[in-house]
């Protein structure tokens, strides 16, 4: 047993050289728990912080290209790969989304988009996602395609930062004139060292 867990370390060690060398963070720890939750053992993770053009009338996110030809298609059945890759005229494959958060489960479309190498799911990602979860731009989401289980086989989705920006200055100003803080409670110790004339007198006052 000891061998095993021996092992097991080395294994774990070996795997954080290599993301170090990749230039890769370790899994979020929130994330990593969601899994455990879920028993999921996945290839990899798509992070994404989102700009403005993922949450626009275009209703749909881009994900990373390198990510998602790494952790996705490589589990494709040939059918779907096409359907991702080419089209065939239609509007991509679509593909079930679980929201670890809510534990909920969306629809989506997944097609790779041309002009920029990335890939994108779109169809109902405004309605089900950004406007259900009041997502904002630098939110930080990640993605993951399970293919372990035919009646869960598709993404795993969950926000893991939020982003929350800074005050409006005119409530600043607001509160700055019309709202004050109790007065500080004065420190005790403080107190009577100002009213000793000398570190006797306050030693013999603590006495």
């Amino acid at each position: 047993m000891a061998v095993k867990r021996r092992a097991e370390r080395e294994i774990s060690e070996r795997e954080k050289v290599v993301k170090k060398m990749r230039g890769e963070e370790d899994d979020d720890p929130l994330v990593e728990l969601k899994l455990c939750t879920e028993n999921i053992i996945l290839a990899g993770i798509i992070k994404k912080k989102l700009t403005n053009s993922d949450l626009d009338h275009l209703s749909r996110v881009i994900l990373p290209g390198k990510q998602v030809r790494n952790y996705v298609l490589p589990f494709l059945y040939p059918a779907e790969l096409d359907e991702v890759e080419r089209g065939n005229g239609r509007g991509g494959l679509m593909v079930r989304v679980k929201d670890l958060d809510t534990d909920t489960i969306h629809w989506l479309s997944f097609k790779k988009w041309e002009s920029s190498g990335s890939y994108k799911l779109g169809l109902s990602w405004i309605q089900d996602f950004v406007k259900r979860r009041n997502l904002h731009k630098d939110d930080e989401i990640v993605m993951f395609w399970v293919d372990d289980d035919s009646t869960r086989r598709g993404f795993f989705f969950s926000v893991v930062k939020r982003f929350y920006p800074p005050p409006d200055p005119s409530l600043c100003e607001f509160a700055r004139e019309f709202l004050s803080l109790s007065p500080l409670t004065p420190d005790y110790n403080s107190a009577w060292k100002e009213r000793c004339s000398s570190i006797d007198d306050y030693l013999a006052v603590r006495n």
